[in-house]
């Protein structure tokens, strides 16, 4: 906990706990998070952090929180819960990781966890709505992301270009990607990039930085191998003419893999996409929206492109008043 609260990542968090050293973007969160060190929590408190806990179960569970951690056999991954180290050794080392599926819209993950925060978004009864303006949204995530639309004096700005962010890591992200650091480069492909996680993900993704072990996938017709089914699914059918074989339930349109299906869902039939005021095409995400309006020659202040954005999210959000009724 010392260590931690020396970290840059603690420091530049908005709200902070000092009784545990954790920081938080949001205050009401925090607010939230402040009741475990009242006494109407539970009797019986950690030696720690000072948390209370109710029942002697859930304090032995607390305490393993703080000094037990479970540690990859293969890699040295190191994970705080037993759940998530099971989840990390079946996406990167076990052939064949099993899949949950959403009945709802055919996503699919090989992480419980991820399916269970996913399922959470189809129910309407859930949905939390906007005090200022009535907006509904799926998730206290969005709803808080979008009250500090509201609030322009949590919005954090760059220095050096004036852009704004509304979470500290983002805008240390962008400054030190933009502003500050210039030096992430490949050697072995010649190739600079904008940041450390741009440079990570080349690392990732291109072949001749790959280990052989991590194309499990092989290709049944030729010798090719691939990292995962749905790169072979594609190369299968692009390669050798094998027929699209996952059909989108709505539309009836042909995909090769389980992911680009899940894909052509989210961004063509879910209820929550973003359309564009002018032509009406649907997007997934504002980002990928911001992008599209400047097609139609919008090139607008960050502030006049945010007030676009949400304009264009009231033609599909659904108002209170019909929800009552």
């Amino acid at each position: 906990m010392h260590e931690r609260s020396q970290s840059e990542g603690y420091k530049r968090t908005l709200f902070k706990c000092e009784k545990c050293v954790k920081g938080f973007n949001f205050e009401d969160v925090l607010q939230t998070h402040m009741e475990k060190h009242s006494m109407e929590n539970g009797s019986l408190q950690c030696d720690i952090c000072t948390q209370y806990c109710p029942s002697v179960v859930s304090l032995r569970g607390h305490m393993k929180s703080h000094t037990t951690r479970y540690k990859c056999k293969l890699c040295g991954c190191v994970r705080q819960s037993r759940q998530h180290l099971l989840e990390h050794h079946n996406t990167t080392h076990t052939r064949g990781a099993p899949d949950y599926t959403c009945r709802h819209c055919g996503f699919t993950t090989a992480k419980r966890t991820s399916m269970q925060r996913h399922v959470k978004s189809h129910r309407a009864g859930e949905r939390h709505a906007c005090h200022q303006c009535g907006k509904l949204f799926k998730s206290l995530e969005t709803l808080r992301v979008h009250t500090m639309r509201h609030d322009k004096s949590k919005r954090l700005q760059c220095e050096e270009c004036g852009r704004v962010f509304i979470y500290p890591s983002l805008l240390h992200r962008h400054v030190q990607a933009v502003h500050v650091r210039k030096d992430y480069y490949c050697v072995e492909c010649d190739v600079e990039f904008k940041s450390r996680e741009n440079l990570r993900l080349h690392f990732k993704k291109a072949k001749r930085h790959r280990d052989a072990s991590s194309y499990q996938y092989e290709c049944g017709q030729c010798p090719e191998r691939f990292v995962s089914p749905s790169t072979l699914s594609t190369h299968v059918t692009m390669a050798h003419g094998q027929l699209k074989q996952h059909s989108c339930p709505v539309c009836r349109r042909l995909y090769s893999s389980r992911d680009a299906l899940r894909a052509h869902t989210r961004d063509k039939h879910s209820i929550d996409n973003i359309h564009c005021g002018i032509c009406d095409k649907s997007f997934s995400r504002k980002t990928i929206l911001a992008a599209h309006m400047r097609t139609h020659g919008a090139c607008d202040s960050y502030e006049d492109k945010d007030k676009k954005l949400e304009d264009s999210m009231l033609i599909e959000e659904p108002q209170p008043a019909l929800l009552e009724s």
